[in-house]
């Protein structure tokens, strides 16, 4: 009885936990630092940046962008922090310069994408949002997608989207 207990615990501390128990506050401000995209591919150390790539870094904003909207949220400006977004290299992974983003524009939560390229079939999608406040991320998960085109990446954004960051 012992060991089964012991299983079940063990299998239950091992099982994944996609962040997003509480919701959002509906009409909430949200600074969003962007996409980043992240090629670890051997492709990518010998041929350098694709335009195809970059090209789907933009849809993959956009995107964001129009589903934030269409969900009551309030996109604001990062025009004013502009350059001293471009200083960092990954606002996901700045050791928490994306909460004093969040902070100088006022926002109520800050949210970030990223698109992590293994190979030019297994690629992850990554979109978390966290509470300027209190610095936790309150909402997010990570998926892997298989196939570097358009549509799958935004199967990856909406799957998340719909999944993990707009429900209650």
């Amino acid at each position: 009885m012992k060991f089964r207990t012991l299983t079940v615990l063990f299998a239950l501390a091992l099982t994944p936990v996609a962040s997003g128990a509480a919701p959002l506050d509906p009409g909430a401000k949200m600074a969003f630092l962007g996409v980043h995209f992240i090629d670890m591919s051997t492709e990518g150390a010998l041929n350098g940046v694709r335009p195809d790539e970059v090209a789907r870094e933009r849809l993959s904003e956009d995107y964001i962008r129009e589903r934030l909207t269409d969900q009551g949220f309030e996109v604001v400006s990062t025009a004013a922090i502009d350059a001293e977004i471009d200083k960092v290299t990954n606002p996901a992974r700045c050791n928490g310069c994306d909460l004093a983003f969040g902070r100088q524009l006022g926002a109520r939560y800050v949210i970030m994408s990223e698109v992590n390229k293994v190979s030019n079939l297994i690629q992850s999608v990554n979109i978390q949002v966290r509470d300027v406040e209190t610095g936790q991320q309150v909402k997010g998960m990570v998926v892997d997608i298989r196939g570097n085109t358009d549509e799958a990446w935004l199967r990856g954004l909406r799957y998340v989207l719909d999944r993990h960051v707009f429900v209650d």
